[in-house]
């Protein structure tokens, strides 16, 4: 699922500040605890953690990153670890923190350091500016943090408990102070690192490609009324197709999709609405199972005529009432289109 396209509302722009990058990042502390594995510390945005359908899908992407299967040495000689996915990369820094909380594994003390995984999350269009970004909220939490991460973690193992002492109520008092404090330095790194690149335009290419991909991202929502609450899933009420890449899709738009029962088959139309001939494209149709996408279906587009309607029907992969599809529309290798489809959404005739 798309959980990001639809931001809107609670993520407003700081004053003075052009750029709402911290609408399109997600960030995720994340730490090992020696009996329960892998377990998100922190979400940012915070009302994040309040949506477990979102949860449970990006936790499948965070805790299969390979940041987890590398030791704190061997990562520190690189500046980050990433994995890209579904039209994001997933930016990633291990290290460790002071501990002062007892373990619960043999071997293990009180002074055992905490085992932090820092991740960024970002559309692929920022990817010039990820690593940045990346080591900008480090610094910034390390710095003013980095004694505070083992009472954080020991709370989020206290609140873990149905039963609560109370010292584990003391603990997850304090606990809390200490995670807000994370997130409004979060929260100000990410406004600060936006207002910089505003005054900041790079002669690097890929750098001002990113940067108009901000703006676009920002002019888009601009005449959109602000919403009392952020959507960081798809609605269930809403449009069978949920656009997951918004580059150049001015020059193609999906005009049908729909679900023939009786073929068990899906019937797609793609339109060429730019003022131009496509010429040397692909038309690819992936099925996303377990939160991977498998690609069945490829069709080479020679000449696209301005206007031109293709029609393509594909059989259903999977044997789920709701089912996940990708159509990607490549030019020289670099993708021009893309959408997702939910079988659940779509017309069924």
């Amino acid at each position: 699922m798309d959980f990001f396209e639809q931001k809107s509302g609670a993520a407003a722009t700081e004053a003075g500040a052009a750029i709402n990058l911290e609408k399109l990042c997600v960030i995720y502390l994340a730490y090992f605890d020696e009996a329960r594995g892998h377990q998100l510390l922190l979400v940012h945005p915070p009302e994040l953690k309040q949506d477990a359908e979102f949860l449970q899908a990006e936790s499948k992407t965070v805790f299969i990153h390979s940041i987890w299967w590398m030791g704190v040495d061997v990562q520190a000689e690189l500046s980050h670890v990433d994995l890209e996915f579904g039209g994001r990369n997933y930016l990633a820094k291990k290290f460790h923190a002071p501990s002062h909380r007892e373990k619960k594994r043999s071997g293990m003390d009180e002074n055992t350091p905490e085992t932090v995984v820092l991740l960024l999350s970002i559309p692929i269009n920022l990817n010039p500016f990820g690593g940045e970004l990346l080591t900008r909220l480090y610094q910034a939490l390390t710095e003013r943090h980095m004694d505070e991460f083992s009472t954080a973690i020991e709370t989020s193992i206290c609140d873990a408990k149905i039963v609560k002492s109370p010292r584990d109520k003391e603990v997850s008092m304090k606990g809390h102070g200490i995670l807000d404090s994370m997130t409004r330095t979060i929260h100000a790194t990410i406004v600060d690192f936006a207002k910089q690149l505003e005054v900041n335009v790079s002669t690097e290419a890929d750098k001002r490609k990113a940067l108009a991909y901000l703006l676009y991202q920002d002019i888009k929502d601009k005449p959109a009324a602000p919403r009392a609450t952020s959507e960081f899933f798809e609605a269930r009420e809403g449009p069978s197709i949920i656009d997951i890449g918004s580059a150049a899709r001015s020059k193609i738009m999906i005009t049908e999709a729909l679900v023939k029962n009786d073929e068990n088959k899906i019937h797609v139309t793609l339109v060429n609405q730019s003022n131009e001939v496509i010429s040397g494209c692909i038309v690819s149709i992936a099925y996303i199972e377990d939160f991977f996408e498998k690609y069945f279906y490829d069709v080479n587009i020679d000449c696209w005529f301005e206007g031109e309607e293709l029609n393509f029907q594909f059989e259903r992969i999977g044997k789920k009432l709701k089912e996940e599809y990708v159509i990607t529309v490549k030019q020289d290798g670099t993708p021009i289109f893309q959408k997702k489809l939910v079988t659940t959404k779509l017309k069924v005739v």
